[in-house]
């Protein structure tokens, strides 16, 4: 494969080549990576997604680098716009890092590097923002967020020390790192402000969520003496370490509807078995 850094400056530099019109979106493209609005979602070796803070919306991008660089944003662009120009300028900074860190082995640096500092740029984010946060009756019940353009998240926490959780934010949903910047910013309020004191600290319901840090299989979460009414269930369908055990579709069905049964279980959305890419007919089914 070409060198991505390659790939990536020739598919900028074409922009300049082109109408006034493509270096327009170069332009802005440009701006809003200057200005810090591009967030590295998630990577692997030849795909890398990215949230762009707009104006009005967040838009996510998808690039895929290979022998050539092509890209999808959910502005529904036809061709290039100012999102994915900025993840292209987001991706190039990745890269030279990439490339900087790399030792004379020509081992690639760490991910844990990676994840530290996707980490760190996420509780920035969190420090800045402006959210509104409606806090529920439990410490570890829901919670409802409200960005600055009105996008509302669940939230729900689960431990106070580790500041893991659920959000129901595409950045949770895609990242594998088990928190967000929504999920940081309710944490750092609840400590820091009075609300912790108002909020019980019992554990409402047993909670079924989609684990970033297992591929995002079905886990549970509860401290304390389960519900007798969820005993059962959970025992059935999970194992020790609270993973799911189960190989098919039919089988995972069936588990759903237990627990709809079960008042003191909740199931989280996009909740599903198998690997978020081998078994999309579930996805947002739950």
């Amino acid at each position: 494969m070409k060198s991505a850094i390659k790939l990536i400056s020739k598919e900028l530099q074409s922009l300049d080549q082109g109408d006034s019109q493509a270096q327009q979106l170069k332009r802005k493209g440009n701006s809003l990576y200057v200005n810090g609005q591009v967030m590295l979602l998630s990577s692997s070796k030849n795909r890398f997604e990215f949230e762009v803070d707009d104006e009005f919306k967040d838009y996510q991008i998808t690039v895929m680098v290979t022998d050539s660089v092509e890209w999808t944003c959910g502005c529904k662009a036809k061709g290039p716009c100012e999102h994915s120009v900025a993840s292209l300028y987001r991706l190039l900074e990745e890269q030279t890092r990439a490339e900087a860190t790399r030792p004379e082995s020509g081992k690639a640096y760490s991910r844990e590097g990676m994840i530290k500092r996707v980490i760190l740029e996420r509780r920035q984010r969190s420090m800045e923002a402006n959210y509104q946060l409606e806090s529920g009756p439990s410490i570890y019940g829901e919670h409802i967020l409200d960005n600055e353009k009105g996008a509302r998240y669940n939230i729900l926490l689960h431990n106070l020390d580790k500041e893991t959780g659920y959000c129901s934010c595409s950045d949770y949903q895609t990242n594998k790192l088990g928190t967000c910047k929504h999920l940081m910013f309710v944490y750092r309020q609840i400590k820091e402000t009075r609300v912790l004191k108002k909020l019980s600290p019992e554990f409402p319901f047993v909670d079924i969520f989609p684990d970033p840090l297992n591929d995002y299989k079905p886990a549970w979460f509860y401290e304390g003496a389960l519900p007798a009414a969820a005993i059962g269930v959970l025992k059935k369908y999970f194992d020790e370490k609270r993973q799911i055990q189960m190989d098919s579709p039919e089988v995972f069905l069936g588990f759903a509807q237990e627990c709809m049964n079960i008042k003191q279980i909740r199931l989280r959305p996009l909740v599903q078995p198998f690997s978020r890419n081998s078994f999309s007919g579930l996805k947002g089914a739950w």
